[in-house]
């Protein structure tokens, strides 16, 4: 058996007031290993409020860091690395959650798109951590 144990420098991505997209939080990332260092996608919450909805939550974002050990973040991009969709499209409240596959040298990703019609899983993938190629809906409208 398996004894896990709860890092005692949790947590390790903490918002950044000043970085208007993780301005209010950061949570629920997905990780994986590439090029030998561990890439954690993470669900940023923006200094932006959703606004078609009575509550004032955050817009979301994926923002992206890097980690040599994936204790430590060595390095965390200034822009998220995936948007919300233009106002009036599913996704317009942000995107969030992300799980990550890889297949081959195709990393897959699949996230929650947010808007005030739901929540629709929509996947992306990369080969490289710098370009992000949305390839559609993988669940259908409701």
């Amino acid at each position: 058996m398996v004894k896990l144990e709860r890092y005692q420098g949790n947590p390790i991505i903490e918002p950044i007031p000043g970085n208007s997209f993780e301005a209010t939080n950061t949570s629920n990332p997905g990780a994986t290993v590439y090029d030998d260092k561990v890439y954690i996608l993470y669900r940023a919450g923006s200094d932006q409020k959703r606004w078609d909805i009575d509550k004032k939550y955050p817009v979301t974002y994926i923002g992206l860091a890097i980690s040599e050990d994936g204790f430590h973040i060595d390095e965390r991009r200034d822009e998220p690395v995936l948007c919300p969709e233009p106002r009036g499209g599913f996704g317009e409240h942000g995107v969030q959650d992300t799980r990550v596959v890889r297949i081959d040298d195709t990393y897959h990703l699949t996230t929650a798109t947010v808007s005030r019609w739901g929540d629709r899983l929509i996947q992306h993938r990369t080969t490289d951590f710098q370009t992000f190629e949305r390839v559609g809906f993988i669940q259908p409208e409701f």
